[in-house]
């Protein structure tokens, strides 16, 4: 099969036969990096996928198809490696391998395999690998690489925004939670321990508390890190932040009062700096963490009014 419009995502035998999803054209509606689109894409199919430990072994119908983790990992990879084959072949100009896919409309046997902690490493393994390869792809394509029309198929850029469905697949065996092992111990242990290793400055202690792969999100990143983004994916990347933060730390501002309540629901946890203290204005912050266990798997951090204009760039410090 030779690569041509009609074997593009928005008409393929894939998306459309064998999955039996319209897939629209995406609208390109902003400047948003594609890579990193995909990159945060794959990181909530691994939030999903963490949940699944719990998964007791019956499969999950969703949308006219049996779902099962070993499935919706199945097609969420497939899905990156097709259409990332597609895009060299386009870029190459080479013939299309013969688009034999499946998708969803059959479970394998091998979809039925209980999913423990290995299964999830190895996806992680997997998934993260086929996401640095897609962002190898683009990072080499400028604008006008990304945005070139081949015909009536969609352009690189619109196939990336595209790969943000990857999602749906684990979006139908869904969030199981609810059965993860996260107990109000574990909460009150990382609500306590959080707060007192940051109090002492203590990095490495911190560290700890974060699952290898972790996801930290907040608008101080952009601000000392001086990066576009202020996403930081494990620990590698998340240590720099909280050594610049803990040496450029507001100390008139950081009081670290707190009322001593928080809010845990078996899986977030979440607690305030208000800022009104007994001893006066504090940096006003939320705190919200996603619990594996006794570590912390995502974490975002909300500023309010007394915070927000140390963002500022042209703030000094």
């Amino acid at each position: 099969m030779v690569w041509s419009p009609a074997n593009n995502c928005g008409v393929s035998v894939d998306c459309m036969i064998a999955d039996k999803i319209p897939m629209p054209t995406p609208t390109i509606s902003d400047g948003r990096d594609p890579a990193e689109l995909i990159t945060t894409a794959i990181d909530e199919v691994l939030r999903l996928a963490a949940t699944w430990l719990a998964w007791d072994g019956r499969a999950v119908y969703g949308d006219g198809n049996v779902w099962t983790p070993a499935k919706a990992l199945r097609r969420v990879a497939d899905h990156l490696l097709d259409h990332l084959a597609e895009v060299e072949a386009m870029l190459e100009g080479l013939p299309a391998i013969p688009d034999t896919w499946h998708g969803r409309t059959v479970t394998l046997e091998a979809d039925w395999a209980r999913f423990t902690e290995v299964d999830l490493d190895e996806a992680k393994s997997r998934l993260r690998r086929l996401g640095q390869l897609w962002q190898a792809r683009l990072i080499t394509l400028d604008g006008a690489a990304l945005d070139a029309k081949r015909g009536d198929a969609w352009t690189i850029r619109q196939i990336a925004w595209h790969l943000v469905d990857i999602v749906y697949y684990a979006r139908q065996v869904g969030d199981l939670t609810h059965h993860a092992a996260v107990s109000s111990e574990d909460a009150a242990f990382v609500f306590s321990e959080w707060d007192r290793r940051a109090r002492a400055g203590d990095v490495e202690g911190l560290l700890s508390l974060y699952t290898a792969d972790a996801v930290l999100e907040s608008p101080l990143i952009p601000r000392i890190l001086d990066r576009a983004s202020g996403v930081l994916r494990g620990r590698d990347q998340i240590r720099p932040f909280f050594e610049a933060g803990t040496r450029a730390r507001p100390e008139e501002l950081v009081r670290w009062h707190r009322s001593g309540h928080y809010h845990f629901d078996g899986r977030t946890l979440i607690w305030e700096y208000p800022r009104l203290t007994p001893d006066g204005d504090q940096l006003d912050l939320v705190e919200v963490m996603e619990l594996t266990g006794r570590e912390i798997d995502r974490h975002r951090t909300y500023w309010g009014w007394v915070g927000t204009p140390l963002l500022s760039r042209d703030h000094p410090g």
